[in-house]
C-alpha cells in the first residue's frame, strides 16, 4: 500500500480482534433501533419542507450533497454514484427539500408479508435538525401496517427522542469499519484541522508492521493544515501504532482514552491530541 502511495487503510473486518493484531482500530459508530409502530411519536414538522420519491439518477448529486452534510456527526456512509443509483432503483427512496434545496433523505425496505411484517429504515440524512421531524413523520406513516421497525442511523442521530417509552424499545451501538495509518507523515500533511488549534505536540511513534513510521514527530497546526517534521525534542507522548489508530479513529476521544489508561500522557497532552483528532472526526468517504 505504501508503494502505491496510500496514506490510510480502511476496511470492513470479518473479525475485529484479527485486525487489531495489525494495529487497526475501530473507526465507526452507528446505531440500530428496534421498535413497534406504537412506540414512535411524531414531533413538530416544518410546513416549508416537502418530500418526494426519487425515481431517476438526476437527483443523485442532491442526495450526495445531503450525505456529505452528515460529516458533522462523524458519518461514514458516503455513497458513490452507482451505489446510490442502485438504492433508487429499488424504490421507496425519498428526498426532502426546502424549495429547491435538498435537505434530507430516507429509504424504506419491506420484509416478509404478514405475519411478522417488518420495515427497515435507512439512509437517514439531513442537513439541519429541523428536518428530522419530517423524516420521523414519513417513517410513522410507512410503519402503520408493520409489526416491527428496524431503523439504522448514524450514532448521534436522536431517534430515541421520538420514542414514547424506552422500556419497550431496543437500541444497539454498531461498529465495523476499522482503520490504520500507512504513511504517518503524509497522512498528517493530507488532513485538515481546526484553524483554532495552535498548540504543538511531539509524538514518539513505534510501528512494527509499518516500520517507516517509527520515529519522533512534532505536529504543528498551521491555519487549518497540519505540518509534521521529524524531531529531536522530548516526546509529549509515546504511542504504538494501535494506540495511534485509536486516537485518530475518534470513536473514543483521546481524553477518555487517557482516563481509561489506554494512553499514557499528561491531561493537557490528551486534550491537544483530541483537538487535532476530535471525537467522531475520522471519515471514510466510501462505504464498502
Amino acid at each position: 500500500m505504501k508503494k502505491e502511495g496510500a496514506v490510510l487503510s480502511v476496511l470492513d473486518p470479518f473479525y475485529r480482534a484479527f485486525y487489531e493484531k495489525f494495529d487497526y482500530a475501530l473507526g465507526e459508530k452507528r446505531a440500530k433501533h428496534i421498535f413497534k409502530k406504537e412506540d414512535l411519536r411524531v414531533g413538530k414538522t416544518r410546513s416549508d419542507i416537502t418530500v418526494r420519491e426519487v425515481t431517476g439518477p438526476e437527483d443523485i448529486p442532491k442526495i450526495v450533497e445531503v450525505e456529505r452534510s452528515m460529516s458533522r456527526f462523524g458519518s461514514r456512509f458516503f455513497g458513490f454514484e452507482k451505489l446510490v443509483e442502485g438504492r433508487i432503483k429499488r424504490g421507496n427512496f425519498f428526498l426532502f427539500e426546502k424549495g429547491t434545496e435538498p435537505v434530507g433523505t430516507v429509504m424504506f425496505l419491506f420484509g416478509d408479508a404478514h405475519p411478522g411484517y417488518k420495515l427497515t429504515v435507512g439512509n437517514t440524512r439531513y442537513k439541519t435538525d429541523d428536518v428530522l421531524p419530517s423524516i420521523v413523520e414519513i417513517v410513522s406513516k410507512y410503519a402503520i401496517n408493520t409489526d416491527k421497525v428496524e431503523w439504522y442511523t448514524d450514532y448521534e442521530v436522536p431517534v430515541r427522542h421520538f420514542f414514547d417509552s424506552y422500556s419497550t424499545t431496543e437500541s444497539h451501538v454498531l461498529g465495523s469499519m476499522m482503520m490504520r495509518v500507512i504513511d504517518f507523515e503524509n497522512y498528517c500533511k493530507s488532513i485538515m484541522v481546526s484553524e483554532n488549534i495552535s498548540d504543538w505536540i511531539t509524538i514518539k511513534l513505534e510501528d512494527v508492521h509499518c516500520p517507516w513510521n517509527s520515529g519522533t514527530y512534532t505536529l504543528i497546526p498551521n491555519e487549518g493544515s497540519l505540518q509534521v517534521e521529524k524531531s529531536g525534542k522530548d516526546a509529549d507522548i509515546e504511542l504504538n501504532a494501535f494506540q495511534l489508530s485509536q486516537v485518530i479513529s475518534g470513536v473514543t476521544p483521546a481524553t477518555q482514552l487517557h482516563g481509561l489508561n489506554e494512553i499514557e500522557c499528561s491531561p493537557e497532552t490528551a486534550k491537544n491530541l483530541e483537538a487535532i483528532w476530535p471525537i467522531d472526526n475520522f471519515i471514510s468517504y466510501l462505504r464498502f
